[in-house]
């Protein structure tokens, strides 16, 4: 009986590891060289876009273009150094911006890479894609 239940759960701790594995793992990556291009998702992916930045210099990506109907940002824009030792202060960085397929249908998505207070000035750099979601 004892190993009946030690077997049950261990069943259920080993569903539920991979269960929570698969939300990040599954992610369609875009990254900066798929500017321009258009990708297919289905309903419920979840797209990461991957783009170059340097927040410390206090320029970041904003969403400037989005259909809420087919997607929906998840969470913040999360910044990631290189790997190192130390974090390293002024060093580049990936943005990582989450957009969930909620709604079938085709959009543009488009980001400014800015800094917020400079209101009539161009933006550094821009990415802009099409996604079509089924």
């Amino acid at each position: 009986m004892k190993t009946q239940k030690l077997s049950l759960i261990l069943i259920v701790v080993i569903t539920a590891l991979m269960a929570g594995c698969a939300g990040s793992s599954g992610d369609v990556v875009v990254t900066g060289d798929q500017s321009n291009s258009t990708i297919t998702v289905e309903t419920g992916d979840v797209i990461a876009i991957q783009l170059s930045a340097n927040p410390s210099t206090g320029y970041g990506w904003t969403v400037e273009n989005l259909d809420s109907a087919i997607l929906e940002q998840v969470g913040e824009i999360e910044y990631k150094q290189e790997k190192s030792d130390q974090p390293i202060v002024g060093a580049p960085a990936t943005a990582i911006m989450r957009l969930k397929a909620v709604g079938s249908g085709e959009t543009a998505v488009k980001l400014i890479y800015h800094r917020s207070w400079e209101t009539d000035v161009e933006p550094l750099e821009t990415f802009s894609m099409n996604v079509v979601v089924k």
